[in-house]
């Protein structure tokens, strides 16, 4: 039973430390080192570590910073052709 009240609270921090993640479609093109441009918003999308070549690729943005907050590198780029992700440091 102890375990059993254990999973459920894991999945409970789970879901709750989602609520604030924001999911977008983008359709990215590098422009520079770790720098990714979304071609529908003309968004920058300033990434770390990221060789991915991208061309007008469909991808996902997740962003899951909290609000309010200037954490360093809480998203994430999907590439979804490749399955890849990179890390995202900022979104300007």
């Amino acid at each position: 039973m102890k375990k059993l009240f254990l999973v459920f609270v894991a999945l409970f921090m789970l879901l709750v430390s989602n609520l604030d993640a924001a999911r977008y479609d983008v359709r990215v093109k590098r422009v520079g080192n770790n720098m990714y441009k979304d071609l529908n918003s003309g968004a920058l999308i300033k990434t770390s570590l990221c060789l991915e070549l991208a061309l007008g690729d469909e991808a996902i943005l997740i962003w899951d910073c909290a609000r309010g907050s200037e954490v360093y590198g809480c998203g994430k780029l999907i590439f979804i052709d490749s399955g890849t992700s990179c890390k995202v440091d900022a979104v300007y």
